[in-house]
Order: C-alpha cells, then structure tokens, then sequence
C-alpha cells in the first residue's frame, strides 16, 4: 500500500467473505441454484464486493444472470450502505481527515471504485462544523475539471471558513500526481485570498486514501 495510504476496513475481507455476503444478498432474489453460479461471475467481472456494488447499471446488466430485479438489489444495498457510511460521520464535531477513520470509510465507500474522476468538497463553517458535502465535478477516467474560481465562489456562498477537498483515482492507486498538486496548490492560493484555508486534500483509490496534508504538499 502506498506510504499514508489507509484502507477501509471492507478491505481486510477476504474473498470468501465477500462471496458469502453477496451470497446472502442474491438469495433474496435468486433461485439458490443460480445464485452461487451468479455470484461467481459477478466477483470475476469485478473483483471485489465493493465494486460490483459500485459498478454502473450498464457493466452489471453485461454480466449473465444480472436481472432488472437483481439491479435493483444491488442498487438499494449500495444506497444503504452509503447511507450508513455518511450516517456515521457526527455533523456536530471537527472533521480532522487526518485522524478520522469515519470520514476516510465514507469516502472509500462512495468514491473509490468510480469508474470516473469526482471532485467533491466538504465545506466547514468557522466554527469547524459541516456545512456541505457536494459532489462539485465529474471527470474522465484520468481527469476531473476543477476551477479554483468555482470552489471559491461556492465557498463564499455558503459561508464557509475552510474546506476539505477530495477526487478518486479511478486505477486505484491514490498517489498524488504533479497535476494533483500543482491544482491543490492553485485552490489553496485562491481560497487564502478570502481567507478561507484549505485543511486537506484526500485522494480516494482502490488500495486506499492519501492526504496530500499529511504528505506537506497543501503548501507551495
């Protein structure tokens, strides 16, 4: 795993263990006799359990056996799980990504097995509390638009004194790039000119999530 990267603890599961559980899940509405054939062809397709449940409608429904009802299962569970993901990060305490394993969970569970870049941001207000988590851009395998201005100006909309950015690396691996750094940079320089600070930059992949803080990389 690349230095300061942390996987979530969905990670740590073995094979079998996934296979079990997305057993369980298809029985609902699968004959059982289907089911395990199914499962198999769904952890071949996509590797993990984590990632089937990500992958879009049209890669799943590619995979033999994958039915408008097993969609649909599939679809709810993902939503449960994100639901319960962001559930668990308490609105009423300083997010710090460097020490909170809830946060780095929530975004391993919603970003890391996009098959695109997203650019996401947490706005805090000044008394350290949430304001907003949205989903600003959405990108190319390789690529996501950010515009410092429109970080900014959304920032100043809301009211915010500082702000947690966040993107994927849809290969998986959550290393920073020199392009990655070069725009934190950028965003960072642009938002002190409103004296709003930028308290982290994560990058969210397969193996794990990478703080660009931690790494001394906010600062030019």
């Amino acid at each position: 795993m690349p230095r300061s990267a942390r996987a979530s603890y969905c990670s740590f599961w073995s094979g079998a263990q996934q296979e079990r559980l997305l057993l369980e899940i298809l029985m609902h509405v699968v004959p059982d006799v289907n089911a395990s054939a199914l499962v198999s062809r769904l952890m071949s397709r996509f590797g993990s359990l984590p990632a089937t449940l990500s992958a879009s409608a049209n890669r799943l429904t590619e995979v033999d056996g994958v039915t408008d009802d097993v969609l649909a299962l599939l679809r709810a569970v993902r939503d449960i799980a994100l639901c319960t993901a962001q559930g668990r990060i308490n609105f009423d305490k300083r997010l710090v990504p460097n020490q909170s394993q809830l946060l780095r969970d929530y975004l391993h569970v919603t970003m890391a097995f996009e098959e695109v870049e997203h650019f996401r941001v947490f706005f805090i207000d000044p008394w350290g509390k949430l304001i907003a988590d949205e989903l600003l851009h959405k990108g190319t395998v390789d690529h996501a638009p950010v515009y410092p201005r429109e970080v900014v100006r959304r920032a100043l909309d809301l009211s915010a004194r500082s702000m947690i950015l966040v993107h994927n690396h849809p290969s998986g691996d959550p290393s920073p790039s020199s392009a990655d750094v070069t725009r934190t940079q950028e965003l960072v320089a642009a938002a002190a000119a409103f004296d709003i600070r930028v308290d982290d930059h994560i990058i969210v992949g397969k193996a794990g999530e990478m703080s660009l803080g931690q790494l001394g990389l906010l600062d030019p």
